[in-house]
């Protein structure tokens, strides 16, 4: 849709959005993968812990944030709109499981438990 003769488009509010749709993606899997490291502050000191549940959980969330905001980030860059903020949004789409890992890696040196293997 063109406005008043004079060439300018004029796009509807989900298009001006759609480039913010990979940041804000990468920003809430970094952000949930850090959340879900918060239980290791209840962990005594001393103990032995395998996190094989965690770990699940934190390998979904990336996985899932991986593959939503790879798909975003193609739709955004053939629609050639928000490419510097898709790209940015996508980069940190690759970062909630080392996120969540550098969390329990504070907690395992603050507290002092050990992780089995």
């Amino acid at each position: 849709m063109s406005g008043s003769g004079n060439g300018l488009r004029v796009m509807s509010w989900k298009q001006r959005l759609a480039p913010f749709g990979p940041l804000i993606l990468g920003v809430l899997g970094n952000g949930v993968g850090a959340l879900l490291s918060l239980d290791f502050r209840d962990v005594p000191p001393g103990a032995r812990i395998r996190p094989m549940a965690w770990a699940g959980e934190i390998l979904l969330l990336a996985g899932l944030a991986f593959w939503v905001g790879l798909a975003l980030t193609v739709i955004n860059f053939k629609k050639k709109r928000g490419r510097l903020l898709s790209l940015a949004g996508m980069i940190l789409c690759l970062t909630p499981f080392w996120a969540a890992v550098v969390v329990m890696l504070y907690y395992q040196q603050t507290i002092g438990f050990e992780l089995e293997e």
